[in-house]
C-alpha cells in the first residue's frame, strides 16, 4: 500500500447510531486518517441526538472533504457545500437501502470529484456523477476487530436479524442436518467476543436486488476477528479474497449444509482458513487501507487543484436513484 507522504487536511462528515457511538463507519474512518499522520477534522453526530455541528470550527481551507455514509439533507450537512477543499470525495454504503432519493439530492447539492460506493450494482449509476467512481467496500478497525484466543463455544450461528428469508433457509439447513442459531442484540466489545466465540459464522446475505451487489459488514468483522467465515458466493468476492484460502463461499442450501458439517468435523483446516483470512485482512481491508485508497484516487486533485470532472454532476443526477 502506498503511503501519502504530505501531511493533509482532512474533514470527515458522518452520522452514526448511538449504540455505535465511537464505532461508526466516519468514527473509524478518522481514527485511521489519524494514523497515516493526517490533520483530521471530524464533522460528524448521531441520529437521535440534539447535538449540533458547526462547520465554522473547521479550517478555512481542506485538502480532502469526505462524506461518509452521511446522505441526510439537514442543514448542518448541506452548508459543507460552501466548504474549500481540493478533493471532496462522498463514499456511501447502503445507497440501495431506502435512501435513493437523499443520495441523489445531496450529490446534486454538493458536488462531488471521487465518488467512493459498496454496492457493485450501482457502478454504471455513480460513473455518470463524476470522473472518479470506484467501488470500495466496508473494511473492519483493527482496534476493535481482532482475534481474542478465547475458546470457540458455538458451532454454527447467523449474527443478525431473523427475518423471513433467512428463517426460511436456515429451515431447509436443518432439514439437511446443519444446525444454525440465530444471535442478535450484540453490540461493540459484546459483538467482537461474540464472533469470535463462533466455529463457524455464516453469512446469509439475502436481500433485493440491491443487496446482491452489497458485501454486508459482517464479512469483513469476521475476517477482522480471525472467525471462520462461510458466505454466499458473488461475482465480485473473489476480487478481494480466495475461496478455500481466506474464507469459504456456498452457493445452495445442499451445498452449505456440506461445507458446514465437513469445517466442523476439520477443526484444523477451519482454524488454518480463519487465521489465513485475518492476516490477509490485516494488510488489505481494513480502514487505514480504505483511507489511503481515498487519498490515493483524490492524488489528481490534489496534486493540481485546477483539475476538475468533465461531467456537470449537479445538472445530471436527476432520477438517476430510481428504486429498482
Amino acid at each position: 500500500m502506498k503511503m501519502h507522504k504530505k501531511r493533509l487536511t482532512v474533514a470527515v462528515a458522518y452520522r452514526g447510531i448511538p449504540h455505535a457511538r465511537g464505532w461508526a463507519t466516519g468514527d473509524n474512518l478518522v481514527r485511521a486518517f489519524k494514523k497515516l499522520g493526517h490533520d483530521v477534522y471530524p464533522y460528524g453526530n448521531y441520529y437521535g441526538t440534539v447535538e449540533r455541528l458547526d462547520s465554522r470550527l473547521l479550517p478555512k481551507d481542506l485538502d480532502v472533504l469526505v462524506y461518509c455514509e452521511c446522505n441526510d439533507l439537514e442543514p448542518q450537512y448541506l452548508e459543507l457545500k460552501k466548504q474549500r477543499a481540493k478533493a471532496r470525495v462522498y463514499w456511501d454504503f447502503d445507497v440501495d437501502n431506502g435512501r435513493q432519493k437523499n443520495a441523489g439530492e445531496l450529490i446534486r447539492s454538493i458536488g462531488f470529484d471521487v465518488i467512493c460506493h459498496a454496492n457493485r450494482l450501482y457502478d454504471s449509476h455513480f460513473k455518470k456523477l463524476a470522473r472518479k467512481a470506484v467501488f470500495l467496500p466496508y473494511a473492519f478497525d483493527e482496534e476493535h476487530f481482532h482475534n481474542l484466543r478465547i475458546k470457540r463455544s458455538i458451532d454454527v450461528a447467523i449474527i443478525g436479524t431473523p427475518y423471513d428469508k433467512r428463517l426460511e433457509y436456515v429451515a431447509k439447513l436443518k432439514k439437511l442436518g446443519a444446525n444454525v442459531e440465530f444471535i442478535q442484540g450484540r453490540y461493540k466489545e459484546d459483538f467482537v467476543k461474540t464472533i469470535n466465540s463462533l466455529k463457524i459464522h455464516l453469512n446469509l446475505n439475502i436481500f433485493g436486488p440491491g443487496g446482491n451487489g452489497l458485501l454486508v459488514g459482517r464479512v469483513w468483522e469476521t475476517i477482522g476477528c480471525g472467525t471462520f467465515l462461510l458466505t454466499q458466493r458473488k461475482d465480485f468476492i473473489e476480487d478481494f479474497f480466495k475461496d478455500g484460502e481466506h474464507l469459504v463461499l456456498f452457493e445452495t442450501p445442499e451445498d452449505c449444509a456440506e461445507k458446514i458439517k465437513y469445517y466442523l468435523a476439520h477443526e484444523k483446516e477451519r482454524e488454518k482458513i480463519a487465521k489465513a483470512g485475518y492476516e490477509y485482512g490485516l494488510t488489505h481491508h481494513t480502514y487505514v487501507a480504505r483511507a489511503q485508497t481515498i487519498l490515493d484516487e483524490s492524488k489528481k486533485l490534489l496534486e493540481n487543484p485546477a483539475w476538475a470532472p468533465s461531467q456537470n454532476w449537479r445538472t445530471k443526477t436527476a432520477g438517476l436513484f430510481k428504486k429498482r
